[in-house]
């Protein structure tokens, strides 16, 4: 299971020769996230048929039911989302590129958009990130919530 990218760390052809021997050796297939990871499993060895784009799947239907349920109950549960908004989950990393996604949100803003953006989720960038938000002057329209399971 793969979903890196040729571009998503910097390669060292060293490294990209022995990982491409060590796949080949070891693998017959990949499931992969997308058309870059699969291109990028093809360079390692492993091409067309034998890598199979079905890896982080999401199960729609269970959040838009979980989401229909919160909308209703949501203030009784002390998560005072807001009414309109744009939503990120996932680790604060620097490969998730959280920092662009808020400068984005931030020019939408300026733009006259007037949904707000909630990050849900932790990781060694949050404080950076929350400066990000300050620095952008979207302070008060940006929320950053704690890390949170499928079933919280």
């Amino acid at each position: 299971m793969s979903d890196s990218t040729r571009t998503d760390w910097r390669r060292q052809p060293w490294r990209e020769w022995l990982k491409g021997r060590l796949v080949r050796t070891l693998f017959k297939y990949a499931l992969v996230a997308g058309k870059r990871s699969r291109e990028y499993a093809g360079s390692l060895g492993i091409s067309g048929a034998r890598a199979f784009r079905y890896y982080d799947v999401v199960d729609n239907e269970y959040f838009a039911a979980g989401t229909q349920s919160l909308r209703r109950t949501q203030t009784a549960l002390g998560y005072h989302l807001p009414k309109s908004y744009f939503l990120f989950v996932g680790r604060l990393i620097w490969e998730k590129n959280v920092r662009g996604l808020i400068e984005s949100y931030a020019a939408y803003r300026t733009a006259g958009g007037d949904w707000e953006l909630v990050l849900v989720g932790d990781g060694p960038l949050r404080t950076e990130l929350i400066a990000a938000a300050e620095q952008c002057g979207q302070a008060a329209t940006v929320h950053f919530a704690a890390c949170k399971s499928a079933n919280e």
